[in-house]
């Protein structure tokens, strides 16, 4: 089978091509830039890469239609599809990705940003900066254990922030669409009760999925349903959060602080009114970002689907 591998991002590209390459009747190609690629997929019968970014959606949208494409089959690396969704997939081709891959350090990231409010890492860095014994923060310190977390969404990555908010001694409550019970976590409810929810937590974790539903789920009446002393965290997409609700509610001490790494749009505008907003923490969508167990998995999960394509009559 001919494959092409395009690594748009080079810390992935050594486990991938290394399970790719173990495989006996792969014929793998790897080429370094779009033109190379435009070139290579003529023959080829699969097409593996990190999701394209936005701007290169409509370039894609006639690669794949052009008279030569004999590609049957798309994987994608990473956990996002919204660059290939952009373009759009002919009927015929497989779109398979490694969901799942990057869900621990997902997770790690969640957990980074509930720690650093609680144990003032914001506010001691700042007086590292300005060499200062800040003895007075101690009083505004607290702990994870005991406290309780909403995980909004529970996929692969809300999967292992339970585990992970579990093992810190946290309660915690999922909020899906069907509120079907999972050992995982101690409590689930409907997506149509996390105003309740809200009420109730000390943490509110969106892993979600970005849907016309949860578009904008936290608005100006969710922060209002949310406890004072609140911190909201967004992995999932940048428009599942109102962002003038959210600033508004920052401002106001609606609720205590916010961790974002995602943000509609991306980058973040430097006049964007969340940037002067308090108690904020902003990250530039690497929750992701990669571990050498996250890529082992994603060449791991490329050669996995490649044979459940083959399957089904690849």
């Amino acid at each position: 089978m001919q494959i092409v591998y395009w690594p748009l991002r080079p810390a992935y590209e050594s486990p991938v091509t290394a399970a790719l390459r173990a495989e006996p009747d792969v014929d793998l190609t790897i080429v370094r830039t779009f033109e190379d690629l435009s070139a290579a997929l003529p023959g080829a019968d699969g097409l593996v890469m990190s999701d394209p970014p936005m701007s290169l959606a409509e370039q894609f949208h006639t690669l794949l239609r052009a008279p030569g494409t004999t590609v049957r089959w798309i994987h994608i690396t990473n956990a996002g599809h919204d660059g290939i969704d952009a373009a759009g997939v002919p009927d015929g081709i497989a779109v398979t990705g490694s969901a799942g891959a990057n869900a621990p350090v997902l997770a790690e990231h969640v957990i980074a940003f509930m720690l650093s409010f609680v144990r003032r890492v914001p506010a001691f860095a700042d007086a590292t900066r300005k060499h200062l014994w800040d003895g007075g923060q101690r009083a505004a310190m607290t702990s994870l254990e005991g406290q309780t977390v909403a995980i909004v969404g529970l996929g692969f990555s809300g999967r292992i922030l339970a585990k992970q908010a579990r093992a810190f001694g946290m309660r915690t409550i999922a909020v899906r669409h069907e509120p079907i019970p999972d050992p995982l976590v101690d409590e689930v409810q409907p997506l149509s009760a996390l105003h309740a929810v809200l009420g109730r937590v000390d943490f509110v974790a969106l892993t979600v999925a970005l849907t016309p539903e949860t578009h904008h789920l936290m608005g100006a009446a969710a922060f209002a349903a949310c406890k004072p002393t609140a911190y909201v965290i967004n992995i999932a997409r940048g428009a599942v959060i109102d962002q003038i609700a959210l600033a508004d509610a920052l401002r106001s001490g609606t609720i205590a602080g916010a961790g974002l790494d995602v943000t509609e749009p991306e980058p973040l505008p430097p006049d964007d009114p969340l940037w002067t907003a308090p108690n904020l923490i902003i990250t530039p969508h690497c929750a992701g970002s990669t571990s050498e167990m996250t890529m082992v998995r994603m060449g791991e999960y490329a050669v996995e689907n490649l044979a459940k394509y083959l399957r089904t009559g690849g």
